[in-house]
């Protein structure tokens, strides 16, 4: 069918009217695609994973939850961001003023306990993109310690585990990395950066851990766990003991607990007192009988001799010592008793200012504390338990005992010490015994040796046995029992001239 002249014009008129209409539609809309992608507005976040110790994301996290709320606290926007993605941006804005929150949790999932959060307002501008930043603090509110056992023996190693907590009591995962170590006496116990415990000596030290990933722009600081108190007993089986003969010369032997393998391991002559410390594995001998020495020497034991190495040298005679992890204590006399402190950190020597307290048993239970007993003055009646300070030489009064107490070890485990009582020599009402530290309950058991019970005692940890020596008038024993004083079992027993002694020195493996 053909058309005629006037149609076709007709038609090509109407084309042009609709695409004017249409350019008119368009231009109303807003114009090209490029001028609309311009007016997107939103919200963008750019993430660093971290590594172990960086700030701002817990190291031990997979994922970090954001939410938008507008002005009115609804959420218009939240996503997830998990490892190992980088980045997230809202979805279109208006323009105007949100609030933001950012939790950091352990799973990829975006699930368990918060880690960290932060919060900021963010404000987004029309037609752009906005790059916000935000820091995150974290949630540990709190570090418990927890370990198998607490009481272990030297050469042992206990592993102790370190729980984060929110102020909810939530357990927090952490990175190990974040936590540092300590211990207060690494002599004892030493602690690697796993929180693997080591006993090195006998002794009580204290381990904590410090969580360290805190965000100190928001003032926050590590936060420190309590202390776990854990004790290093001996693994000790022998008992060191030693004779002296009425020229001062001694013997030393060392014996089972079970009374057998009894061996003669040192001979000196003209050494009287003795000491073994079990921190350094070092036998200590002062106050040379015959010649007045005073030096206080220091040597293996089996190898002392007349040559060995002294480190000290006060008054005429040093009769007792004792040890702990850093510090010697040893006993002079002159005209009057003085303690000496050999601190083995600073190779220095110190002495007490001299006191009218005489005939002191002691015991050292820590660097910083030496428990004594001794009378007011020489010769007088009674003992007083006394406590010093082993930095200032401060001594303190705890409590009165009776007759001829003296302390001779003790066990900070259960807070007890040892004492040895020989009221009168020979006498039938000599006892061994043990009291609280503060002077309370201080006859709690007896021992059932009915003469003199000698001037040393020693508290195996391990064994929960406490060794001493007990005389008559003609031989001495060397006993072992039960801290309860039950199970007396005599190890050693020697023919005793009159004149002589023997003594306990400690427990060796």
């Amino acid at each position: 069918m053909e058309t005629s002249p006037l149609e076709s014009n007709n038609m090509k008129l109407l084309r042009i009217i609709a695409f004017v209409i249409a350019l008119i539609v368009l231009q109303g809309c807003g114009g090209s695609l490029n001028s609309y992608s311009t007016q997107q507005s939103s919200l963008r976040f750019n993430v660093a994973w971290p590594v172990p110790n960086s700030r701002v994301i817990p190291s031990a996290s997979n994922s970090i939850r954001i939410i938008v709320k507008d002005s009115n606290a609804t959420i218009v926007a939240s996503g997830l961001i998990s490892r190992p993605i980088t980045a997230w941006s809202s979805p279109n804005l208006s323009a105007g003023t949100y609030s933001v929150t950012a939790t950091a949790l352990p799973n990829t999932d975006g699930s368990g306990t918060v880690q960290a959060t932060g919060a900021i307002a963010a404000t987004v501008v029309a037609g752009q993109t906005t790059n916000a930043s935000l820091t995150m603090g974290s949630t540990v509110n709190a570090v418990t310690l927890s370990a198998a056992t607490q009481t272990f023996k030297v050469g042992e190693s206990v592993q102790v585990l370190a729980t984060c907590k929110d102020a909810q009591g939530n357990v927090v995962l952490v990175n190990p990395s974040t936590l540092s170590w300590s211990s207060s006496q690494s002599v004892v116990a030493s602690v690697n950066t796993n929180g693997l415990v080591t006993g090195n000596a006998v002794g009580s030290s204290n381990i904590t851990a410090t969580f360290t990933e805190v965000e100190s722009a928001l003032g926050q600081g590590p936060v420190t766990s309590s202390a776990l108190p854990i004790t290093l007993t001996s693994n000790a089986q022998k008992l060191l003991y030693y004779v002296v003969d009425t020229q001062g010369n001694s013997k030393v032997y060392s014996i089972n607990a079970d009374g057998t393998g009894d061996t003669l391991v040192e001979t000196i002559n003209t050494v009287r007192y003795w000491g073994y410390n079990p921190y350094d594995g070092f036998a200590y001998s002062g106050g040379l009988w015959n010649d007045g020495s005073a030096n206080v020497f220091r040597a293996s034991i089996g190898n002392f001799a007349s040559g060995s190495p002294s480190f000290a040298a006060r008054n005429s005679n040093s009769s007792t010592f004792t040890f702990s992890p850093n510090k010697v204590v040893f006993q002079s006399y002159a005209s009057n008793a003085d303690f000496g402190i050999y601190n083995k950190q600073t190779s220095s020597i110190q002495y007490s200012p001299g006191s009218p307290y005489s005939e002191f048993g002691q015991w050292v239970a820590d660097d910083q504390t030496m428990y004594f007993t001794g009378q007011d003055t020489p010769g007088g009646p009674g003992r007083n338990l006394r406590k010093m300070n082993l930095d200032d030489l401060s001594i303190t009064y705890i409590a009165n005992m009776w007759g001829d107490t003296r302390v001779s070890s003790g066990d900070t485990q259960d807070s007890y010490l040892f004492f040895t009582l020989n009221e009168n020599q020979f006498s039938e009402q000599n006892r061994v015994g043990r009291s609280s530290l503060t002077g309370t309950n201080q006859l709690t058991w007896a021992g059932t040796r009915t003469y003199v019970t000698g001037s040393s005692a020693v508290a195996n940890q391990g064994l929960k046995k406490l060794a001493f020596v007990s005389y008559d008038r003609s031989f001495a024993d060397v006993i072992l029992c039960n801290y309860d004083g039950t199970g007396q079992q005599v190890l050693k027993t020697l023919d005793f001239p009159a004149g002589s002694q023997m003594f306990v020195l400690g427990w060796v493996r």
